[in-house]
């Protein structure tokens, strides 16, 4: 029975921080390095790359996603607007094909400033920043979130 409530109150509590971050506003910026020819994408094309699941792009260079830390509320926004998952669904899905030997996350930094770096400077790299970021020196994407 103790199993249960603490699987219970786990669900809710994955749920309510999910809920939150939606409820919260803000919005998501897209950004990949100047010289990439891409200028919109659809949220579901977005969604592939950063699970890894389409992994180049058109002209067959490959994709270098790069996350931010499950720590900051971008990433619990972008989870919830793009993969429309909560960020534990999303950990869980790489937990699976980590230990499963079926590919590898993202990689992770720390800030919106350090995205915009690492994507300034890979070309194949695409990141998502929070909309209070300065762009500096990369493009950003329009995204269609019907899709």
């Amino acid at each position: 029975m103790r199993i249960k409530w603490t699987f219970l109150i786990g669900t809710f509590i994955i749920w309510y921080c999910g809920h939150a971050v939606a409820q919260s506003g803000g919005r998501v910026i897209i950004i990949v390095h100047p010289s990439n020819p891409v200028s919109k994408l659809s949220r579901s094309q977005l969604s592939k790359y950063f699970l890894k699941k389409i992994t180049t792009w058109k002209d067959g260079r490959p994709i270098i996603p790069v996350d931010q830390e499950e720590t900051n509320a971008v990433t619990g926004l972008f989870a919830e607007k793009i993969h429309r998952k909560n960020i534990e669904l999303v950990k869980r899905y790489w937990y699976n094909r980590l230990f499963s030997g079926r590919g590898r996350p993202p990689i992770k930094l720390p800030s919106d400033e350090a995205v915009i770096e690492f994507v300034n400077k890979n070309p194949n790299a695409i990141g998502y920043i929070s909309e209070k970021a300065k762009l500096a020196g990369v493009k950003k994407i329009e995204v269609n979130v019907g899709k």
